[in-house]
């Protein structure tokens, strides 16, 4: 079980991840789907799920956001989430993440953990800066 610090971290990079993929007032479109939602409405989906390896919890490029449809129904969909991986980045930065996940996981230090957080913390208040949301 992750400790509270761990919990933090999510949480603002969850956020973070949700309102980066803002595109119109706060409301951005599932990677998976394209359907368009309020970011409190949506996950921070993962391609490579987080249970399967943790080296690619925190990548930005493995989390967008997602629908819960898509992300909890769904399980991810992984194929249309690949297609949109390869758009966005290119084949390159799939095959770092794939190869990524299939590194032996390291957990982070508890100092590594904090300082995480607070960069997210930071991204997640400029994003909502940007979209003109007020989060505290």
């Amino acid at each position: 079980m992750a400790c509270k610090r761990e919990k933090t971290l999510w949480k603002w990079f969850s956020l973070y991840i949700r309102l980066r993929d803002c595109v119109d007032y706060g409301f951005a479109n599932c990677i998976t789907c394209g359907k368009a939602y309020g970011y409190k409405e949506m996950d921070a989906g993962h391609y490579i799920p987080q249970k399967n390896n943790y080296n690619t919890v925190y990548e930005e490029t493995n989390v967008h956001a997602q629908c819960k449809s898509c992300n909890d129904y769904g399980h991810g969909e992984v194929a249309k989430y690949k297609e949109a991986i390869i758009e966005k980045y290119g084949i390159e930065e799939l095959a770092r993440l794939e190869d990524l996940a299939k590194m032996p996981a390291k957990k982070m230090l508890l100092c590594d953990v904090e300082a995480k957080s607070a960069y997210y913390r930071q991204k997640a208040k400029d994003e909502a800066y940007r979209n003109g949301i007020e989060i505290k």
